[in-house]
């Protein structure tokens, strides 16, 4: 997932702090693995995203910098929001596997390695996460 050394370094630094932190409300009942497992993913892709600006940018609603045109800006900003709408209403699994392939920018085989699910699920999810994201967009209805 996280291609530089510093990366995977200030993730797992990271990780041990928020596990530290959050002891105190761990329940002694639940399966402690999963529990860590579930905090570093959050890291990794907390970290994911705060290395693709650019992407986040966009869909965010900011209008890009440097453009000379503010009616373009204008539009897109228009257009990312509309588009974060339009993923807010998505259920939570699609939702997330277009953030991790649009946004971040992962592949499906990081994806499915980060999902602990075969390439061929998260082929699948992705194409339903887009039909139900045009379904709400009314795109390529008849």
């Amino acid at each position: 997932m996280l291609r530089r050394t510093e990366d995977v370094q200030d993730a797992l630094q990271e990780t041990s702090v928020r596990v530290t932190a959050a002891l105190p409300s761990f329940r002694a009942n639940a399966p402690f693995g999963p529990w860590v497992h579930r905090i570093a993913t959050n890291v990794t892709l907390s970290a994911l995203r705060r290395n693709r600006p650019r992407e986040t940018a966009v869909l965010s609603g900011d209008p890009p910098s440097g453009g000379s045109d503010p009616a373009h800006g204008l539009i897109q900003a228009e257009q990312s929001e509309h588009l974060q709408h339009l993923l807010g209403r998505l259920p939570a699994n699609h939702r997330r596997i277009l953030e991790l392939r649009l946004v971040t920018g992962l592949t499906n085989s990081e994806i499915a390695e980060l999902l602990k699910v075969p390439q061929s699920s998260v082929r699948v999810m992705f194409g339903r996460a887009i039909e139900q994201l045009r379904k709400r967009a009314g795109v390529g209805q008849r």
